[in-house]
């Protein structure tokens, strides 16, 4: 599941993808695990949205030694801990 794709514009959900892996799935009679691919998915944030990729003053970046932002959502950056938490409670309430 990637963020982008799941959340395109903040607050408003599409799960279209997602439903239509499970209805595959269920056609074919195979299990699925769902891999959620979002905030630091192989240490980049390649798979949030862009409304947190445009937003680097709300979502904060990992900087280098030299302090220049990297492409990389900081691990400490309360929005983006919380925009992380907010879709994952979403998910397990569905």
């Amino acid at each position: 599941m990637f963020w982008d794709q799941v959340e395109p514009m903040e607050g408003k959900y599409d799960f279209s993808s997602v439903d239509m892996l499970i209805s595959i799935a269920r056609k074919y009679g195979v299990k699925l695990i769902l891999v959620w691919f979002a905030t630091w998915k192989n240490g980049t944030m390649d798979f949030s949205p862009a409304w947190v990729k445009t937003d680097p003053k709300r979502f904060k970046r990992e900087k280098t030694a030299d302090g220049k932002d990297i492409w990389v959502l900081s691990s400490h950056c309360p929005a983006t801990i919380e925009a992380d938490k907010k879709f994952l409670l979403l998910c397990a309430n569905t």
